[in-house]
């Protein structure tokens, strides 16, 4: 399933990481270009082994805005 999250903060990117281990297409936008930079670079400002360890092995992309929509069957 094609699935977009709305916002890669702390929660949505945990769950983001979690539906995407399952098996599903993940997309994810999100308005602060610092979570932006954080996604792209696979490393997050916290302290998360597990959160961290799933976003270097991901395949979640960040789009834009209009392109979450079109992507998503569902959105978070």
């Amino acid at each position: 399933m094609k699935i977009g999250f709305l916002g890669l903060g702390k929660l949505g990117l945990s769950c983001a990481l979690a539906i995407e281990s399952k098996g599903h297409d993940v997309v994810g936008y999100d308005s602060n270009p610092i979570v932006q930079e954080y996604i792209r670079n696979k490393k997050i400002p916290y302290k998360e082994e597990r959160v961290n360890h799933a976003l270097i092995n991901s395949n979640i992309k960040l789009v834009t805005l209009s392109e979450l929509v079109k992507f998503s069957e569902i959105i978070f």
